[in-house]
């Protein structure tokens, strides 16, 4: 087989490869989306947890103390 035949060819698998490649990828992650991450967060949600403690829902911002920024500078070491 002549090189540039070869070059040809190998293009060719490459191109095809990577749109196996890019293929391959979307499936995995959109199974690991709906059959992981969907149903945990559903559990969460159904259960009444919040992992990540939001006080409140509206903003998500929880309420806190004033802190001496004196303080704050010594534990920066």
């Amino acid at each position: 087989m002549p090189e540039a035949e070869s070059r040809g060819l190998w293009a060719g698998l490459k191109a095809a490869g990577r749109a196996i490649a890019s293929f391959q990828a979307d499936f995995v992650l959109t199974a690991v989306y709906y059959l992981a991450l969907g149903p945990a967060s559903l559990a969460l949600k159904l259960s009444g947890r919040n992992p990540f403690g939001a006080a409140d829902a509206k903003t998500g911002w929880k309420p806190r103390e004033p802190v001496d920024p004196a303080e704050h500078l010594k534990s920066q070491g």
